[in-house]
């Protein structure tokens, strides 16, 4: 993910990443079993394992919903 977020066409993506056993508070507002779980506002996009192809199709859907 950070690899991909270093390209100039989505720099300026931001990801709020919550980690569910510092923050249990906030992680249990989302619907999710397995991390990581991406959501681009209230929709989940993605759950469970992540190959670098589908961190960019998250990043292209992200720049759309903007």
């Amino acid at each position: 993910m950070e690899e991909i977020k270093k390209r100039p066409e989505y720099e300026n993506i931001v990801i709020e990443a919550i980690e569910e056993t510092e923050h249990p508070d906030i992680a249990d507002r989302y619907d999710y079993y397995y991390v990581p779980t991406f959501y681009i506002g209230e929709e989940k996009v993605h759950e469970g394992g992540i190959f670098p192809e589908e961190v960019e199709e998250i990043f292209k859907k992200a720049l759309k919903e903007d």
